[in-house]
């Protein structure tokens, strides 16, 4: 939910499986995903957006401590 925010609302998005993304544990309940989300609105062609988002579990949640983009890359 925090990267779906981010895009935009009339696109199909489809998130990497974990198992496709790298999750590297930082301590203290942080963690740093590398991942990526293919869009595609109406017929335009699908687009691949590269993250990294720095998230932390907060006692009920994760919460977003960074969120950025390496680009769009189309397929």
């Amino acid at each position: 939910a925090i990267v779906a925010d981010q895009l935009p609302k009339e696109s199909k998005n489809k998130f990497a499986y974990l198992t496709d993304s790298h999750v590297k544990n930082l301590g203290s309940g942080r963690y740093e995903v590398d991942s990526y989300v293919d869009c595609q609105n109406h017929e335009e062609p699908v687009r691949r957006i590269q993250y990294t988002m720095i998230v932390h579990w907060n006692g009920q949640r994760y919460a977003l401590d960074d969120l950025t983009s390496e680009g769009v890359i189309k397929q």
